[in-house]
């Protein structure tokens, strides 16, 4: 099978090392074909095994980004029942005073990072400022949610924000690592292409079954 596309590299390799054997085998020992810097099939066979390895370590990091997008997704719901919850409280108690005017309007839920925190931590604001008028008692939603809590519960959604782009940087290092692997990769199947009419005449049998490439 031709290559077409990252996940086609593997499959294009064995092809060629199962080739790569019957040419070998063919020629016999000592007269194995060889690359122009000398190396042999073993070289690809290594290549191919650090490809398996760097394929599992881009998988891997994609987990770590996937687990990441949960993580936050999570943390965005349980922060807009806190602020839905703050905001209904402060309508109840203080309807038609400056507390209910200065309320955040509620973020969406694919809201971004920066649309998406800044209304939480203007109810963060709003909710201390109410709790330290000596004139109403201190707001505490269901749960027993106080404000400290709400803004812990802000600041990890930032952290896990920058984990997950920490991680989605991780992605994009481990798949230019694969990348460089499967360039090494390519070149060398494309050198055993034109290295075996070096070796085998026209009609042959091993020239006339050559992988493509």
């Amino acid at each position: 099978m031709p290559i077409s596309g990252p996940a086609s590299y593997l499959s294009t390799t064995d092809e060629t090392l199962g080739h790569w054997e019957s040419a070998d085998t063919t020629l016999g020992a000592g007269n194995e074909l060889k690359l122009k810097d000398g190396s042999g099939r073993a070289a690809l066979v290594a290549q191919k095994d650090l490809l398996v390895t760097k394929r599992a370590a881009v998988q891997a990091k994609l987990n770590q980004h996937e687990v990441a997008r949960g993580d936050i997704e999570l943390r965005k719901t349980d922060l807009l029942v806190r602020i839905n919850q703050f905001n209904d409280k402060v309508r109840f108690l203080f309807g038609g005073t400056k507390w209910e005017r200065a309320l955040p309007d509620v973020p969406s839920q694919t809201d971004g990072q920066g649309n998406f925190t800044v209304p939480l931590d203007d109810a963060a604001a709003l909710w201390l400022m109410i709790n330290d008028d000596p004139a109403v008692a201190d707001i505490i939603l269901l749960g027993a949610t106080t404000q400290a809590m709400f803004v812990a519960d802000v600041a990890a959604l930032n952290l896990a924000f920058t984990t997950y782009t920490t991680a989605g940087k991780k992605v994009d290092v481990a798949i230019e690592e694969r990348n460089d692997v499967q360039d090494v990769i390519y070149e060398m199947l494309k050198q055993y292409r034109q290295a075996v009419p070096t070796y085998f005449a026209k009609g042959d049998a091993i020239l006339d079954s050559l992988p493509v490439l």
